[in-house]
């Protein structure tokens, strides 16, 4: 019961900056619209049976919000180039207390190393990439979604995630940059690949 007061504590505080984060956005329909896309994904989990989906509503709240993260993280580095930090960072400790209650479908070792890979890997890259080109190649928002993708999925999804990533950030980003931002040389919004290798890594197993 405790467990379940946590989860629906979560998703009522979720909803609520969800909700702040609309104010003042000339993309509110957008971001509305984007909160559809979760029912689908949750389809899918239920027709291949995800593990994580057990029949409990604590489980489903918990996963329903993970995959909203998701959902939101993309159009909102779409439309804006921002992650929110309400969809990355924020959710780690929530997703660790979850995975030591049992409700995340990984242990709580697995969950911290999940978060500490997800988020020191792309920042070293980062580091590495600013040194020695002088650019920024990841952003802050971009590296605390993949900590939060890693404390909910683990270390090794954390690490497939950032190689799905960076091979969708081309497919996706190059187009983008050609036909939106009519700029080869602007910046890529990340966000959206990261968040699709991690349902690629959830939903198919890689």
């Amino acid at each position: 019961m405790l467990v379940f007061a946590l989860a629906l504590l979560l998703t009522v505080g979720w909803l609520a900056l969800f909700i702040v984060n609309l104010r003042g956005s000339p993309y509110k329909f957008a971001y509305l619209s984007s909160l559809f896309a979760v029912i689908p994904l949750l389809w899918l989990a239920h027709v291949i049976k995800l593990p994580i989906l057990t029949g409990d509503l604590t489980t489903f709240l918990i996963f329903s919000i993970f995959l909203a993260s998701l959902v939101l993280t993309t159009i909102s580095d779409f439309c804006e180039m921002m992650v929110p930090r309400f969809c990355s960072i924020w959710l780690v400790p929530f997703w660790i207390t979850f995975s030591a209650l049992g409700f995340t479908g990984i242990f709580f070792e697995y969950s911290m190393l999940g978060a500490l890979v997800g988020y020191l890997l792309p920042r070293t890259i980062a580091w590495f990439f600013w040194k020695f080109s002088g650019k920024r190649g990841l952003g802050t928002g971009d590296i605390e979604l993949t900590a939060m993708i890693g404390a909910f999925l683990g270390p090794h999804a954390a690490l497939m995630t950032l190689n799905l990533g960076a091979i969708l950030g081309i497919i996706i980003g190059l187009p983008y940059l050609y036909f939106v931002r009519k700029n080869l040389y602007g910046k890529i919004p990340f966000a959206p690949a990261l968040a699709a290798g991690a349902c690629i890594t959830l939903f198919f197993g890689i």
